[in-house]
């Protein structure tokens, strides 16, 4: 997907030049927000109410994508040597482009995780050289990319954070990894969020297979405060974790109050009691999931009832045999135990032994995490019925406010593009209260 600019001009007889109106464009917006291609057209077509008829815009032409990519290409830079080169060819065929520009974001430029093992795989057939999925993630750009290709075998690469949206002078948005360390998935919600207030992303430290993982949430709280601070020297401080990554906030939150820094907004989005917890907390949550549990299976029963009913006498008996197994043929699932080796099946015992599984590796070190209550306040963003937090642990382990804000979507598709605008539209309201407190 690309985005493109239709333009009616002032002037037909003497409409502006496409760089023209990048650069003015350049100066306002991020990067990604400028268009791909941008197309002239003498009116805008309508539909019968008034409105723009989106189905009668024409796609732009193959004349106008190719100066446009010539533009950008300016822009962003032409390769400098005969690996850029190489990975220039490969980037364009991979995101369908005529030529692509060194300084150019893969992701911003419409790159995926599926394009990305594309790309690798083409560098070592035509190269011999391995470049890991991860480093698109640590070096987005073929500048960057020809960097670490060229860098001595056992450099390693430190850098957490990443910059998602750079503009604006208002404190930023801290966007912490979770569950598979990657940071870009916040990007979406940083193009929806605003111009003027800048996001990074904090990604996590050896995904390249070059530098070892952090053995601790504990230790990654301290190595991305670093990094944060160094960022931003004086806080307040706005933090954000989903699932997963919102116990890592939680952790940066902790570390960076124990050096004296203002915390602004703590949010996480959909985060449950996956981290070592009191064991009193344990329990209580152990009672408030079977509550919820003894509602749905009540609500559920009201739907049988409803639906032995309807049905012929016939399909009765096999409907209720299908229905007694599915209620009461799955076993109820006990809440995290305190030993997170006791949770984890032994595939999950040996991902901090295994480079390569990094989403199982992130889930043992949050089950290890012993999370302390916070002086502090809490939003939680939550997918689930209203009210499904309100009884659950986080009031017990936060000192402060919790707050209970409703977020769209399912929780795997919460930082999908979109759910996004609504999202970004609640951090905006929270984070200006933030800042003006």
């Amino acid at each position: 997907k690309r985005l493109v600019a239709y333009l009616v001009p002032a002037d037909p007889a003497a409409p502006p030049a496409a760089s023209a109106v990048r650069e003015h464009l350049a100066r306002r917006l991020p990067d990604y927000l400028v268009p791909a291609a941008f197309v002239i057209l003498p009116e805008l077509p309508l539909t019968p109410n008034g409105k723009i008829d989106r189905r009668a815009l024409p796609a732009p032409s193959a004349p106008a994508r190719a100066a446009t990519s010539s533009d950008s290409n300016e822009t962003s830079g032409d390769p400098r040597n005969a690996l850029e080169r190489d990975l220039a060819v490969l980037w364009a065929d991979a995101l369908g482009r005529p030529r692509v520009g060194r300084e150019e974001n893969f992701f911003a430029a419409g790159g995926h995780s599926l394009l990305a093992a594309r790309i690798s795989a083409g560098l070592l057939r035509h190269t011999g050289r391995r470049l890991p999925i991860a480093v698109f993630f640590t070096a987005p750009t073929i500048a960057a990319m020809a960097a670490w290709l060229d860098a001595a075998p056992d450099a390693p690469v430190s850098r957490a954070l990443v910059t998602l949206q750079p503009k604006g002078d208002a404190p930023a948005l801290f966007c912490v990894h979770g569950y598979g360390g990657d940071a870009y998935v916040y990007l979406p919600l940083a193009k929806d969020l605003a111009p003027d207030r800048p996001v990074h992303g904090i990604q996590a430290i050896g995904l390249d297979g070059r530098r070892p993982r952090h053995s601790s949430v504990e230790q990654m709280a301290a190595h991305y405060a670093d990094e944060i601070v160094a960022c931003q020297p004086s806080g307040p401080y706005h933090l954000l974790g989903f699932s997963a990554g919102g116990w890592m906030a939680y952790a940066v939150a902790q570390e960076l109050r124990a050096r004296g820094a203002k915390i602004g907004l703590l949010a996480v989005l959909d985060t449950h009691a996956n981290a070592r917890l009191p064991l009193w907390l344990h329990v209580w949550e152990s009672i408030n999931q079977g509550c919820k549990r003894a509602v749905s299976r009540w609500h559920e029963r009201d739907a049988f009832v409803a639906r032995l009913r309807a049905l012929p006498y016939g399909q009765l008996a096999p409907y209720i045999v299908g229905r007694f197994r599915h209620l009461f043929g799955r076993r109820i699932k006990v809440l995290p135990p305190v030993s997170a080796d006791d949770l984890a099946p032994p595939p999950l015992r040996r991902a901090l032994r295994d480079p390569d599984k990094s989403p199982e590796y992130y889930f043992v070190a949050v089950t290890r995490y012993s999370a302390r209550p916070y002086a502090g306040d809490l939003v939680i963003f939550s997918s689930q019925p209203e009210g499904y937090f309100r009884w659950s642990f986080w009031p017990h382990l936060v000192r402060g406010r919790v707050t209970i804000e409703p977020a769209q979507g399912a929780h795997i598709d919460l930082l999908e593009p979109e759910n996004t605008p609504s999202l970004a539209a609640s951090l905006r309201r929270l984070l200006a209260n933030a800042d003006r407190d």
